[in-house]
């Protein structure tokens, strides 16, 4: 049975960097071919009839420079039944969702205007929708621009199934959590996924990946952000690690079942590799390198893995190396 948890809020920022999302910046003119996608993505993962969008809360209203923010916290109970599939999806905010006692998610809404009556209006325009059920939660508006949400849920269950979480100018962040295939997306903001296991895409830009668990496939994409992975494969899989302007830090057992097939290869940086079962394939350079486990072919988990950067150094190690540590 499926569960959806959907808030949406997408809004790209145009050359904004940020990593703190909890401070709330202000959100500028979002790109219109952005919001397109997302109100797509929105169709698809919303099979049901929906109820009529109401306003989200009464506001709070402070003054914030020359401007006044309103803000407000909604919380509602979730009630997934059986393995569910997870969607959390917003903009100009975070994504936390981690293992709790309630079954619950904590909305934070908040907008901008020159003043109090127009920061009050901006508020109104997120509408919060709640499926009788409690499987769906979902915030609408016509116009991105100036406002924002952040999502913070829990779950008393470590298992789901398949599980989408996107925001732009936020982090994401998962904790606890088992199930099928993830994809994790955010811009200016920071991934981190620990206690896991999960076939796994994680794509951010400025902001770093940090990745501690069990992993099928993955796809960890990021730029001007470090990759620092400690993993575990589950079956044979295909691995990419992908950066720009930063390390890629890879650390994974080596065990008589599994076999790495590892290519690394940089550019202004040096590649590092300290396993006890791989040998070199091919011709070395300091800034690419390819080994391979011994006797490959023969061993019953297989992963080929494609590490790349640019302007920094990559470092593969077993995680029995006396200088495995992160």
């Amino acid at each position: 049975m499926r569960w959806s948890v959907l808030v949406v809020a997408m809004l790209a920022f145009a050359g904004c960097v940020e990593e703190e999302p909890e401070e709330n910046p202000e959100p500028e003119q979002g790109d219109p071919e952005t919001q397109t996608s997302t109100q797509s993505s929105t169709a698809t993962a919303t099979s049901q009839p929906e109820p009529p969008a109401a306003t989200a809360c009464d506001p709070t209203v402070v003054a914030s420079g020359d401007r006044y923010k309103a803000s407000c916290t909604v919380t509602k109970a979730l009630a997934p039944k059986g393995t569910p599939d997870v969607d959390l999806l917003t903009g100009n905010g975070h994504i936390e969702l981690t293992k709790g006692s309630t079954n619950e998610a904590t909305v934070d809404m908040y907008a901008w205007g020159d003043t109090k009556e127009e920061a009050e209006d901006a508020l109104a325009a997120l509408k919060l929708t709640v499926d009788p059920d409690g499987v769906m939660v979902k915030i609408t508006t016509g116009d991105w621009s100036n406002k924002g949400a952040s999502i913070d849920a829990t779950l008393t269950s470590s298992g789901f199934g398949d599980l989408l979480a996107d925001t732009s100018n936020g982090h994401v962040e998962v904790a606890g959590f088992h199930g099928g295939s993830w994809v994790l997306d955010s811009s200016n903001g920071h991934i981190e996924v620990t206690d896991f296991t999960a076939d796994l895409t994680a794509d951010t830009s400025n902001g770093k990946i940090t990745l501690n668990g069990k992993v099928g496939e993955l796809y960890a994409d990021t730029s001007n952000g470090r990759i620092d992975a400690r993993l575990t494969p589950t079956k044979s899989a295909d691995w990419t690690l992908d950066t720009s302007n930063s390390d890629v830090i890879l650390r994974v057992p080596e065990t008589a079942e599994i076999g790495y097939d590892i290519t690394a290869d940089t550019s202004n940086g040096d590649v590092t590799f300290e396993m006890s079962q791989t040998e070199p394939v091919g011709e070395q350079d300091d800034d690419e390198r390819h080994e391979r486990t011994t006797a490959y072919s023969t061993r019953s988990i297989q992963v080929a893995v494609a590490i790349d950067s640019s302007n920094g150094d990559i470092d593969v190690r077993s995680l029995s190396s006396q200088s495995a540590s992160l």
